[in-house]
């Protein structure tokens, strides 16, 4: 931390979180129409899709086990007594499980644009803990080529901070999907509060009195104050008496306007544009069988988690690991097989295809399904049909020696 002096040069250059457009940003502003007005945090998580996109993919990140291996020569090996390996597998802080703090970050770098965490050392300068910091009360300084944050009146180096920012312009600071999505949820909202209106007048539009008759201008007033007094009364049963020769004729919506509100009521397709995900992960039914939905889930994996699950691996291997652990080889691994531990048939396949060429053994097999190795499960199984050309002999050479 500097000296007061230091911290009042810098606070100048404070630009704010909430504003974060600067130099090439500024030449594409954004334009909103009058619907993204009502588009927030919280309206934005009342439409269905909305809601279940930014949970699918934050639960998909959470769900990813991250873990601390150390690769040296040809051999990558999980290190489990690591420090770091226990915050991101286990614990991260007192508040915290390790599922519950990626959940989080991954919400704040959708909803808010940016995920910070405060790095927590002991005094032997290991990290002790990760601290998740509200977005809203972050303060981004660029100050002579490094960053710094501003966090309630404290100033913290970038190497205190784990920054995980959304889509950028400049590489420091994110904006969230809210930003460029408003117009397409607040259609959506707009379409909401019309289907609830129409449901607490009970179906009944608006419309017009005609009549054969002519009616003086007073008289008109008088009739659509009745008609409408009685129509909106808020009783169970409505039925106003109209004057001889007069009758009522609802406005009601075109076909084409009435499929519109439909479509941008839920907002599916705009939602799964929005964070490059399939359709059938927002809970849309009848989309395709079996083997499409597999080759769907591969592919919201490497489009949408995939990318995410990178800036985090990359964020915390720089800012966790000494310089010293990174030489040696030390490094996060994502295990994106949990992720993918849906088809049982297709994983048998696999593994037997991996003991085929003797890329796997038994027992790492068993590993990845979360059972106990057995004594000997450690050798490599060699298929008959797939002997070289000096075993095939020596095969020979003891079939005729017997």
């Amino acid at each position: 931390m500097g000296s007061n002096l230091f911290e009042n040069a810098i606070s100048q250059l404070v630009s704010k979180r909430s504003n974060p457009i600067s130099g090439m940003a500024s030449l594409f502003p954004i334009r909103l129409t009058e619907a993204s007005k009502s588009v927030n945090t919280q309206t934005s998580l009342t439409i269905s899709a909305f809601y279940a996109a930014v949970n699918t993919v934050a639960n998909s990140l959470a769900l990813l086990p991250m873990s601390v291996y150390l690769k040296k020569d040809n051999t990558n090996k999980h290190q489990p007594d690591h420090s770091i390996d226990y915050l991101l597998y286990r614990k991260p802080n007192n508040y915290m499980t390790a599922f519950v703090f990626k959940f989080i970050m991954a919400v704040a770098v959708m909803m808010r644009g940016n995920a910070y965490a405060l790095i927590v050392r002991n005094g032997a300068g290991q990290v002790a803990s990760l601290q998740f910091i509200d977005p809203d009360q972050v303060s981004v300084i660029d100050y002579e080529g490094k960053l710094w944050y501003r966090i309630k009146g404290n100033l913290f180096s970038s190497d205190e901070i784990l920054h995980i920012p959304g889509f950028s312009f400049d590489g420091v600071c994110g904006r969230s999907v809210l930003e460029y999505a408003a117009d397409n949820l607040g259609v959506s909202l707009y379409a909401q509060k019309f289907g609830s209106d129409s449901l607490q007048d009970r179906g009944i539009s608006q419309g017009v009195l005609e009549s054969e008759l002519s009616v003086k201008l007073d008289k008109k007033k008088e009739i659509s104050k009745a008609f409408s007094d009685a129509m909106s009364s808020g009783q169970k049963h409505r039925a106003p008496l109209l004057d001889e020769g007069m009758k009522y004729k609802p406005i009601t919506l075109k076909p084409a306007e009435a499929q519109f509100i439909e479509t941008y009521a839920s907002g599916v397709s705009d939602v799964a544009r929005w964070f490059q995900m399939p359709a059938h992960k927002l809970a849309i039914p009848g989309e395709g069988g079996y083997n499409f939905l597999t080759q769907m889930e591969i592919d919201y994996l490497h489009r949408a988690v995939m990318p995410f699950a990178e800036k985090f691996k990359q964020e915390f291997e720089v800012k966790l690991f000494t310089s010293t652990e990174i030489k040696q080889g030390f490094h996060i691994h994502q295990n994106f097989k949990k992720l993918l531990q849906v088809d049982p048939k297709a994983r048998g396949q696999f593994y037997k295809d991996l003991t085929f060429v003797k890329a796997i053994n038994p027992n790492e097999i068993r590993q990845l399904e979360d059972m106990n190795p057995y004594d000997g499960g450690d050798e490599f199984l060699q298929m008959s049909n797939l002997l070289n050309e000096q075993q095939l002999k020596k095969q020979i050479e003891n079939e005729q020696g017997a």
